[in-house]
């Protein structure tokens, strides 16, 4: 019996287009509405401390894209290797290169967005 290891290659494209849909769930999700909730919640709370508050849980915010990016990424490319060899760290670095992208042009994304709607 040949147990030679088949080599096929990452499924790149689909763990990008599964980081991108993820990334939009969150952030309309956690982003727009939890967000708004959280500005209502801190009403009367002081701009230093609200401050805070919210750089705290706009890093919670895309740690928990990232993490259910990687996870689903790692389904992915698990799924599309089938037992033949891991995925190594290719997930892990869709997950954080969308993550990334999000928190560097996602701002000025949506002030651009907002000057567009209102």
């Amino acid at each position: 019996m040949n147990h030679a290891v088949t080599l096929r290659p990452t499924p790149w494209g689909w763990m990008i287009v599964a980081t991108f849909a993820v990334t939009l769930a969150t952030l309309v999700l956690f982003g727009a509405v939890g967000g708004l909730m959280l500005l209502v919640g801190l009403n009367g709370v002081s701009e230093r401390t609200g401050t805070y508050v919210i750089v705290a849980y706009a890093l919670l915010v895309l740690a928990g894209n990232f993490a259910v990016a990687a996870l689903l990424n790692w389904l992915i490319a698990r799924r599309r290797y089938a037992g033949t060899r891991g995925a190594g760290w290719a997930p892990a670095l869709v997950a954080l290169g969308v993550t990334a992208l999000t928190a560097v042009a996602g701002p000025p994304l949506a002030v651009v967005l907002m000057k567009i709607l209102v």
